[in-house]
């Protein structure tokens, strides 16, 4: 109790520079991550349960394209409206059948799938020297085709 009254000053200043850290911290913290409690998509997203692609249907149209004797693996992902597909041809594929791999791949999806989500189709092989690959093709939901990039 002699401490206390001995450092009263010290410990009231002590305390209110907590505090005043505590409410930096928070509005830091705010000025960081200001909308945290806001989905990442917004409302983006909003009718996707209409149109839900399933892993049946990706694994479906993965297993089709490995039947493809040009194709050496494939992988799919899904983040919001885009699916991605990576597809991995032998590095003596020439760009027309490769690019065919991508207009393949969407016979898999009605109509409704096509019209709500994107299409990202990277072409890739594992040489490294390679002038043709990698080629990312886009397809946007309002577009008929894919349109093609060489990265």
């Amino acid at each position: 109790m002699e401490f206390i009254k001995k450092h009263k000053f010290k410990l009231i200043g002590l305390f209110i520079l907590v505090i005043l850290m505590l409410f930096a911290f928070l509005g830091i913290k705010e000025l960081i991550y200001p909308n945290n409690r806001i989905s990442l998509y917004g409302n983006r997203l909003e009718g996707i349960e209409d149109v839900k692609i399933s892993d049946k249907k990706l694994k479906e149209s993965k297993e089709e394209l490995l039947k493809n004797k040009n194709v050496e693996k494939v992988s799919t992902d899904i983040k919001g409206r885009i699916i991605n597909y990576i597809i991995e041809v032998k590095p003596d594929t020439d760009l027309v059948t490769s690019k065919s791999l991508a207009t393949k791949l969407l016979e898999f999806f009605s109509d409704k799938e096509k019209e709500y989500y994107d299409f990202q189709v990277f072409l890739v092989t594992n040489e490294e020297d390679n002038e043709l690959y990698p080629m990312i093709g886009y397809k946007h939901k309002t577009s008929v085709g894919f349109v093609w990039m060489n990265s």
